[in-house]
């Protein structure tokens, strides 16, 4: 999303604006903030692509590391509408698929367990 944002105030808008320029006309404010958000952009692109890898980097690191942000993140996925939705289907279709794998080759319940919460990557669902 903020890819295709940059994308656009850096290479759409300009292109628009050189049309608005030629045709000397009086601007609407809301159309001047736009031009305005395009001019940083373009002036800062350079800064904002390298602090956008930096932040992607850094939560990243953070979440290698961290449980308690693995947490923090896994609970924000988790109440985002579309993503939420996605992410609880995809993780209960693992356990379920896998919960039955182990139990037909011949382990109990306790070991099933014990070896689905290791296998989980998500920090809410492998707590319960």
């Amino acid at each position: 999303m903020s890819a295709g944002f940059l994308f656009w105030f850096y290479y759409v808008v300009p292109k628009i604006l050189t049309l608005f320029k030629e045709m000397d006309v009086s601007l609407p404010p809301i159309t001047i903030y736009v031009m305005n958000i395009s001019y940083f952009i373009q002036d800062y692109i350079v800064y904002i692509l390298s602090g956008m890898v930096l932040t992607i980097f850094f939560i990243l690191i953070a979440r290698k590391h961290s449980r308690r942000f693995r947490k923090s993140i896994d609970v924000l996925l988790l109440n985002i509408p579309l993503s939420g939705n996605i992410i609880s289907a995809s993780v209960l279709a693992f356990i379920t698929e896998y919960f039955s794998l182990l139990i037909n080759v011949g382990m109990d319940i306790l070991q099933s367990v014990t070896i689905l919460k290791e296998s989980i990557k998500n920090e809410v669902y492998r707590e319960k």
